[in-house]
């Protein structure tokens, strides 16, 4: 992902990342052997296109511009730039049904963050910083 997302408030990252997710659903629904993309599959070849269905589960938070507290982790990545240390970046989940970003540039978590899975954990912020990983 592009470092320059770190510049963003968190809704507009939230929106960007709700936009990714729809791509990756319509990405998903394509059938590349009618568009001549690909070849005849071996086996009978299974196309649905989810993307509506997708687009109707999808349930819409706020996203807090500020936030301090536990929060699970939904989302995360790492993220590199030439030139510039590495950034995590994680969208989580608060106890009120919202939604927050959160960063960090801690050597430490961002090793960790890139050995095990971390979604559906608890971690907790500080003013949009990640302090601590459960």
């Amino acid at each position: 992902m592009d470092p320059a997302l770190a510049e963003l408030s968190a809704k507009e990252r939230a929106l960007i990342w709700d936009e990714f997710n729809r791509v990756i659903a319509t990405l998903h629904s394509v059938d590349y052997v009618t568009l001549g993309l690909g070849d005849e599959p071996t086996r009978p070849f299974v196309h649905s296109d989810l993307s509506d269905q997708v687009a109707r589960q999808m349930e819409v938070r706020e996203v807090l511009e500020d936030f301090s507290g536990e929060a699970t982790v939904a989302g995360y990545t790492v993220l590199y730039g030439r030139g510039h240390v590495p950034k995590a970046v994680l969208l989580v989940d608060t106890a009120h049904g919202m939604r927050a970003m959160a960063t960090s540039e801690d050597a430490a978590i961002i090793a960790f963050m890139e050995v095990s899975e971390r979604v559906g954990r608890l971690v907790r912020i500080a003013d949009n910083q990640l302090v601590a990983i459960a």
